[in-house]
């Protein structure tokens, strides 16, 4: 059986886990890993955040995302984010990418398809996972896309919609490429 990974990306605020939440009761959705790191290490107090210690941080999310993608059960599985995101934030901070990076992108994620969440300023909101500012999510934005396009992933623009026309139109490129 050959493992299809879909990832939802683009910068905080723009939908993704509404979207993943409404998509895991057809498919199997994985978890968000960088928000559960965030909040594990908010519980105990602890640096290894993107916005206290990015490499730190940035080491635990690529091992457990890498874990995920060792671990995946379903034939097709849907990611909140994925490696070239990590990367991205490790660039945003102005911090050297280790190769280790790149090579994990491209051994475990080979053949994904990546679909694209646009910013969204309607329906932004910080919280304790997500301070950036809209400003902020601009730049992020950008670099996850540029980012995504170097390792050569195409990239599935989606459109600012409510959930159910962005689930048709996921779904139906889903079910087009199995």
């Amino acid at each position: 059986m050959v493992l299809k990974k879909i990832i939802i990306t683009g910068s905080q605020g723009t939908g993704k886990s509404t979207l993943l939440k409404y998509m895991s009761n057809e498919y199997c959705v994985a978890k968000e890993v960088s928000r559960e790191v965030i909040i594990e290490q908010q519980l105990i107090n602890a640096s290894a955040t993107p916005w206290l210690d990015i490499e730190e941080y940035s080491n635990i999310v690529l091992e457990r995302m890498i874990e995920q993608y060792k671990n995946q059960k379903s034939e097709i599985c849907i990611y909140d984010r994925a490696i070239p995101d990590v990367i991205a934030y490790l660039k945003l901070k102005n911090k050297e990418v280790p190769s280790h990076f790149y090579e994990a992108s491209k051994k475990h994620l080979k053949g994904a398809t990546v679909f694209f969440t646009p910013l969204w300023k309607e329906i932004y909101k910080t919280d304790l996972q997500r301070p950036e500012s809209y400003n902020e999510t601009i730049i992020i934005s950008r670099l996850i896309r540029e980012t995504y396009k170097q390792l050569g992933f195409e990239i599935i623009d989606l459109f600012k919609e409510n959930i159910e026309k962005r689930y048709k139109f996921v779904d139906t490129i889903i079910k087009r490429n199995i």
